[in-house]
């Protein structure tokens, strides 16, 4: 038996400890068994290692020169969605891993970033601002570094970014607007701070309803998207670039202001006359549902609808 095993097994009985020189003891281990061609025996040092990327990194050196490609895939893409931004350096790893690892990741990398998207858009759409604002933050960190990727992932990117954008505005306003009424009600207690004037809020969420459903008769993507910043403009300008024109009318407006003034539900009745450049015009129409939210400098804005 090679006097470096026997050594290794000595190392593992007596370096159990949980510090972080005794972790990085083991890491060094497995680089000079992995540069002495014993993968076995490193992948048995890295059992008692937790997860993390440098170690994973490590692992899949290890399987990958024993052939265990399955495994290899495995652990690239639990790497991938555990931690999307890490990258794997050209002078730590052969070549051929790093392939891999980038094939895992541009596969990987899309449906993550829908994932987070629609996580982050939940927590806003729930009043979470915060929660949202967090996620927001940290989904527009991860798309900075993707916006050099050549060919369409980039513009998929940046059309995300900008939407991503739209709603952490929208967050932060809100939670600036809510410490501003906290303030308020601690300064003027016990009297409280007077609630934004239902009709007033009535008559902007209606002129905002109307001025959607003009940008949409106008088939003007870029109108649409000043009223409702979630709206993506690039697929609806596409459909409307199909269209030789189009009528639409919001019938029976219904407007559930929630308490506090600050936030509304919409309700009504979407009505489509559509003539395509192609084909015979069509009527359509539909109950729709619209959640709009107040920013502190009084404007409205659409938020989701479903």
């Amino acid at each position: 038996m090679p006097a470096y095993v026997i050594a290794l097994g000595i190392w593992l009985l007596t370096s159990q400890s949980g510090t972080a020189s005794a972790s990085n003891d083991r890491l060094a281990a497995v680089k000079a068994l992995y540069a002495a061609a014993d993968y076995e025996a490193a992948l048995i040092v890295l059992a008692t290692e937790g997860v993390g990327s440098a170690t994973d990194q490590y692992r899949a050196l290890c399987l990958l020169a024993l052939g265990r490609l399955d495994e290899v895939d495995r652990l690239l893409e639990s790497l991938v969605v555990r931690d999307p931004a890490f990258r794997i350096s050209a002078a730590d790893v052969t070549p051929r891993l790093i392939a891999l690892f980038e094939e895992t990741r541009r596969r990987l990398l899309p449906g993550i970033l829908d994932d987070r998207f629609t996580a982050a858009k939940a927590s806003f759409e729930r009043g979470s601002y915060a929660d949202a604002a967090s996620k927001f933050t940290a989904l527009l960190t991860l798309l900075a570094n993707e916006e050099t990727a050549p060919g369409e992932s980039a513009i998929v990117t940046r059309d995300m970014r900008r939407v991503a954008e739209g709603f952490l505005n929208l967050s932060e306003k809100a939670l600036a607007e809510g410490s501003k009424a906290i303030a308020r009600a601690a300064r003027d207690a016990p009297q409280p701070s007077p609630a934004p004037r239902r009709s007033d809020d009535e008559t902007v969420i209606t002129g905002v309803v109307e001025r959607y459903a003009q940008a949409y008769s106008s088939l003007d993507a870029e109108a649409v998207t000043r009223v409702f910043q979630g709206e993506n403009p690039r697929p609806l300008q596409a459909m409307f670039d199909a269209l030789k024109s189009q009528a639409v009318e919001a019938r029976d407006v219904r407007i559930a202001m929630d308490p506090g003034g600050w936030s509304a539900t919409v309700t009504l009745t979407w009505v489509v006359h559509a003539v395509p450049k192609a084909g015979s015009p069509k009527k359509t129409q539909m109950v729709a549902t619209l959640r709009m939210l107040k920013v502190v400098t009084g404007e409205w804005f659409i938020v989701s609808r479903r």
